[in-house]
C-alpha cells in the first residue's frame, strides 16, 4: 500500500508489483535521478490512476530457498529439491489445486520456469 500526500487517493489495482519497484518509484516522486542498475520500475503511473500493467511477471522467494514467478493468471513455485507447484488464479485463487504435474500444463510450466531462471530478463508471453 502506498499513499503519496500530493496525489489524490486512487482505486486499488490488480497490477503486478514487486519490492524492487519502491526505489524507482521514490526517485521519480522525489524528482531524483534513478541509478542505471535498478531492476524495478516506477509505480507512479499506477499511483496517478493509469489503468495499466507495468510488468508481465513478479518474482519472489518463499521461505529460505523456494522461488516463485507470478503472472496475472498463474503462479509457479520451484522448491530447492525440485518440487513444483502451479496454480491458476482464474479458477483457483486460494491455491488449492496444484496443476504442475498435469500433462496439459507442461508447456506452461516450462515457459514459466525458463522465465524464472532468466530472472525476468527474457520476454514472457501474456496469457
Amino acid at each position: 500500500m502506498m499513499k503519496v500526500p500530493w496525489l489524490s487517493p486512487r482505486s486499488p489495482t490488480n497490477a503486478l508489483v514487486e519490492l524492487v519497484d519502491i526505489y524507482p518509484t521514490l526517485t521519480e516522486l522525489c524528482r531524483l535521478p534513478a541509478p542505471d542498475y535498478l531492476e524495478g520500475v516506477s509505480l507512479v503511473p499506477l499511483l496517478t490512476g493509469a489503468a495499466c500493467s507495468l510488468k508481465t511477471a513478479a518474482f519472489s522467494t518463499i521461505g529460505k530457498n523456494a522461488r516463485s514467478i507470478r503472472t496475472d493468471r498463474y503462479r509457479l513455485i520451484v522448491h530447492p529439491q525440485g518440487e513444483l507447484e502451479l496454480y491458476d488464479y482464474n479458477t483457483d485463487p486460494n491455491e488449492d489445486q496444484n496443476l504442475a504435474q498435469e500433462a496439459g500444463h507442461q508447456k506452461l510450466v516450462a515457459e514459466l520456469r525458463a522465465a524464472l531462471e532468466a530472472g525476468g530478463q527474457g520476454a514472457l508471453n501474456r496469457r
